[in-house]
C-alpha cells in the first residue's frame, strides 16, 4: 500500500492525498511522484477511454483483485468490503450485486483481453475505489487518480515484555516478548 503525501508536517485530512498517475504507453506508473512498476502491459486508449491492468491501482489503495478464467470475470474487493465485478466484453458491471453501466455515454466501453492481459476502464474503476478526483491530462497522456489519506491504524497489540539478559562485551540486550493475545482497537 502506498504512503500518502501531505503538504506539511501538521497533517490535515484535506492536505493528505494518495496520487496515482498512469501514462498511456508507459509500463511504469507513479505513486505520489515515485516511479513504480513495470506493469505487465502499458495503459492504452480505446473508445476515447483509458484502459489498464487495474491491479496496480487496486492494490495501492489496499484492495484485492481476483480473476475467474471460467467466467472471464474480474472481482475487486475494496478495503471497505465493497465487491466490484467486471465481465470481459460486457458493458455492465456489478457493485455488491447491483448492475450498472460501465459508461452510460458510450455503451461500446467494455473490459477486454489484449495479448493475454485483462484491461479495465480506469474511470469507472477509480470511481468505485472512491477516488475523490479523476483527472486526464491530454497534453501528457496521463490519467490521475487522487484518493484521500488512508486511515491510520488504531490501537495495538498488548504484550508482556520482560528484561532477559545483557551482554556487556557486545552491548546487546535481550528481551523476552510474550503476546498476551489481546488486541485493542
Amino acid at each position: 500500500c502506498a504512503i500518502p503525501t501531505c503538504s506539511s508536517g501538521e497533517e490535515k485530512p484535506e492536505d493528505c492525498k494518495l496520487i496515482l498517475q498512469f501514462k498511456i504507453g508507459d509500463v511504469y506508473y507513479w505513486v505520489n511522484g515515485e516511479q513504480k512498476g513495470p506493469m505487465l502491459a502499458a495503459p492504452i486508449l480505446r473508445w476515447d477511454r483509458t484502459f489498464l491492468i487495474i491491479r496496480h491501482a487496486v492494490e495501492e489503495v489496499g484492495g484485492e483483485i481476483f480473476w475467474d478464467g471460467t467466467k472471464k470475470t474480474v472481482t475487486i474487493i475494496t478495503k471497505e468490503g465493497k465487491k466490484i465485478e467486471f465481465q470481459i466484453d460486457s458493458n455492465m458491471y456489478k457493485v455488491n450485486g447491483i448492475s450498472k453501466h460501465i459508461d452510460p455515454y458510450n455503451l461500446n466501453v467494455v473490459p477486454f483481453i489484449q495479448n493475454g492481459r485483462t484491461l479495465l476502464p480506469l474511470r469507472v474503476t477509480g470511481d468505485e475505489l472512491n477516488a475523490k478526483e479523476i483527472n486526464w491530462y491530454a497534453d501528457k497522456n496521463i490519467a490521475e487518480l487522487i484518493f484521500p489519506c488512508p486511515e491510520k491504524p488504531k490501537g495495538g497489540i498488548n504484550a508482556n515484555i520482560t528484561y532477559h539478559s545483557y551482554d556487556a562485551k557486545s552491548g546487546w540486550v535481550a528481551f523476552h516478548i510474550q503476546n498476551t493475545g489481546s488486541l485493542n482497537i
